[in-house]
C-alpha cells in the first residue's frame, strides 16, 4: 500500500536545460564513470500531487517510463536524485526502463544508445 490517493496526479517533466550539465555530471560520479561515458540520457523531474500539493508514497512504488525517443538504450541505469543520490536496479522494456522508488524527484535516464542517439538534449 504506498497511501497514493485517488485522483493524485503525475507529472514528468524533462529538467530544465541549466541544471542540465549538473545532474548528468551528478548521475557520472553516482555511476562511477565520466558524463562523457553516456551515449544516451534523459533526465526527468516526476511528482506526484494532490489537491495542489506535491506527496509522497509510504512505501516501493513500481515506474516504467517509456522513452518518447524510442528507448533505443542498452543497459540502462536509473540514478535517483532525491534526499540521497541512489542508483536503482532496472531493466529495459520494449521502449524504455522500468524500476522500483520509495519516492519522486530528478531521475537520469542514461546508457548507451544507438548510433546518432544524443546524451545531451
Amino acid at each position: 500500500m504506498t497511501n497514493i490517493p485517488e485522483g493524485a496526479e503525475l507529472f514528468v517533466e524533462e529538467v530544465a536545460q541549466s541544471e542540465y550539465d549538473n545532474y548528468l555530471n551528478k548521475a557520472a560520479k553516482a555511476l562511477n564513470t565520466d558524463a562523457d561515458a553516456f551515449t544516451y540520457a534523459k533526465l526527468l523531474d516526476i511528482s506526484i500531487v494532490y489537491e495542489g500539493q506535491e506527496i509522497q508514497p509510504n512505501g516501493k512504488v513500481g515506474v516504467e517510463i517509456q522513452l518518447k525517443d524510442g528507448g533505443d538504450i542498452s543497459n540502462p541505469q536509473v540514478v535517483h536524485f532525491g534526499q540521497k543520490t541512489e542508483v536503482l536496479d532496472a531493466a529495459k522494456t520494449g521502449n524504455g526502463v522500468a524500476f522500483e522508488t520509495t519516492g519522486f524527484s530528478v531521475y537520469a535516464v542514461v546508457g548507451e544508445g544507438e548510433d546518432g542517439d544524443e546524451a545531451r538534449m
